[in-house]
């Protein structure tokens, strides 16, 4: 490939500020199409091209797919799979105006303290920084000069599928948008042989200088833990039962912890974090909250939902005891303190209870069919956020629990991402082959060793081409209150598509961070030639 026309693309990419969730996503896809009508077999064929709107997007985005259709009528298919959403560039700060525009950019941070690698980075001349430079224009860029040099050639066996998407910063809407369209492509006679993303490989730990492949993608959960309390005044502390303290210890339980780690093929993912935590309380009071709620960000390997919820839930459990331990305790030591003789406070022992056993209970308790009451409460949720309509949910639900005092509360919210790797199936064995001539070419080629790793370590469209085995599709549905409402993953789709994937991308460093950059030695020498080589092997 033409290293600058492969900048230029790069550079007319960037300069499209297609910010997940803002106007820039819309225009990004009427780009894609220009730039696409730039090749000539779809100035040719302008109907090979379209741009399928997101259903009921309030933002009028679309999924952008063009055909490119090879010599004879192979039905032959490599899918060319990408994301044009970009992270917002709040991080810039005063070097916002120029975080689109590379070159000035790269000026302009001459004269601004930088991290030391960032620094030399900037000084060594081999680095491109900008946003959006390697998360991930820069596949974009090789994917339409691949389609242009493939187009040229006139050799191409079976055919090119260009598919991409907005969104997968956020929701994943745009991939998910994709797989009904992607499965009708299949139904009228396509055969996807598999599909290559162009995600920048990322390092395993810091200073990490390996390069990697991937032929699979780390899944995701998002647990959500509510908590109900039992109020009281400020004053009388012992008289209730914190939900503040009930959810500190479910997530001392959860945080960091490294049991809730899988090793997989070779593969450990990273234990869960908390990615927010917060009571409903709204107003300044004296009185302690009613509830509070977190959500956990739960990487996946292989192990199937319903575990992970039996899992969480036996912590919460524990949880739930060691919160109610230290009340007892602190009101001990206090008393002892104080001198006050006092009644023993409550005996609380809050049950913990999956959504699902909760929407059972309550349905019982108001002698309504689930799904009634489900439907129900989702009418008259108020909440935009995916995260914090869930918790609304739960909170909305509780008021038909014939329980009362403290209690927990597991679900599941938005997103979810399916994992994904490659088994010993014969379907699989062409991108197993596939993935072992890359890495030798690579090597002898290059001189650059490659590693084959399962998984690709961060979120992916990449989760929604094929389906584990171990991912029950009824176990997702049956503990996300927003399921088939506000939120729906198309699992049984995916499951007959059943496409194996690779990613191999560019190398660069600080993805969403103002120091972003694109290594250019290796994107503009190395990745195109593998790219180019794998798509041959897939389409023979």
């Amino acid at each position: 490939m033409n290293g600058q026309k492969l900048i230029d693309t790069l550079l007319k990419l960037v300069a499209a500020p297609s910010v997940t969730g803002s106007p820039g996503e819309r225009d990004m896809a009427m780009l894609l199409r220009e730039l696409l009508l730039e090749i000539g077999y779809f100035r040719d064929h302008p109907d090979q091209i379209s741009l399928l709107p997101i259903a009921d997007d309030s933002l009028g985005r679309s999924v952008v797919c063009a055909l490119l259709r090879g010599a004879g009528d192979s039905p032959k298919t490599t899918i060319l799979l990408s994301h044009y959403d970009v992270v917002g560039i709040e991080d810039y700060g005063l070097l916002a105006d120029c975080a689109w525009q590379p070159q000035e950019l790269g000026r302009r941070l001459q004269s601004v303290p930088l991290p030391d690698e960032a620094a030399r980075d900037l000084e060594s001349g081999d680095y491109l920084f900008g946003r959006g430079v390697m998360d991930m224009k820069f596949g974009i860029a090789l994917h339409l000069e691949l389609l242009r040099q493939a187009a040229e050639s006139g050799r191409l066996s079976g055919n090119i599928l260009f598919l991409s998407v907005p969104d997968e910063e956020a929701n994943s809407v745009g991939m998910l948008s994709a797989v009904p369209e992607l499965l009708r492509l299949q139904l009228q006679g396509l055969q996807f042989i598999g599909a290559v993303n162009s995600e920048p490989f990322f390092p395993a730990w810091p200073g990490d200088a390996t390069h990697y492949i991937y032929t699979g993608t780390v899944g995701k959960l998002l647990p959500l833990v509510f908590c109900r309390g039992e109020q009281t005044h400020a004053g009388e502390p012992f008289a209730g039962l914190n939900p503040d303290l009930m959810l500190s210890a479910v997530v001392r339980q959860i945080e960091c912890n490294p049991t809730l780690s899988e090793t997989v093929l070779g593969a450990t993912s990273p234990p869960p974090v908390c990615l927010k935590m917060r009571d409903l309380k709204n107003d300044y009071s004296v009185q302690t909250p009613n509830a509070a709620y977190a959500y956990f960000n739960l990487i996946t390997l292989g192990r199937a939902p319903a575990d992970w919820l039996a899992i969480l839930k036996g912590l919460v459990q524990a949880a739930m005891k060691e919160a109610v331990a230290i009340a007892h305790n602190a009101a001990a030591d206090w008393l002892a303190i104080s001198g006050i003789r006092a009644s023993a406070l409550p005996d609380w022992n809050p049950p913990v209870l999956t959504y699902a056993e909760l929407l059972a209970l309550c349905a019982r308790s108001a002698a309504m069919n689930p799904s009634d009451l489900s439907a129900r409460i989702i009418s008259s949720l108020t909440a935009i956020d995916l995260r914090e309509a869930t918790a609304e949910f739960l909170h909305k639900l509780l008021e038909y629990c014939p329980i009362r005092g403290p209690l927990a509360v597991i679900a599941l919210a938005p997103p979810y991402y399916p994992h994904s790797s490659l088994d010993d199936s014969p379907a699989n064995r062409k991108m197993h082959e596939t993935a072992a001539l890359v890495v030798a070419r690579a090597r002898q080629e290059h001189g650059v060793e490659l590693v084959h790793a399962p998984f690709f370590p961060a979120l992916s469209d990449m989760s929604y081409l094929r389906l584990s085995p171990t991912v029950d599709p009824a176990a997702v549905a049956i503990d996300m209150p927003l399921w088939s409402t506000r939120y729906r993953v198309p699992l049984e789709e995916i499951r007959q598509l059943n496409i194996p994937v690779i990613n191999i991308g560019p190398q660069g460093q600080d993805a969403h961070r103002f120091t972003e950059r694109l290594y250019l030695p290796y994107s503009l020498n190395v990745v195109p030639d593998l790219l180019r080589y794998a798509v041959e092997l897939l389409l023979p």
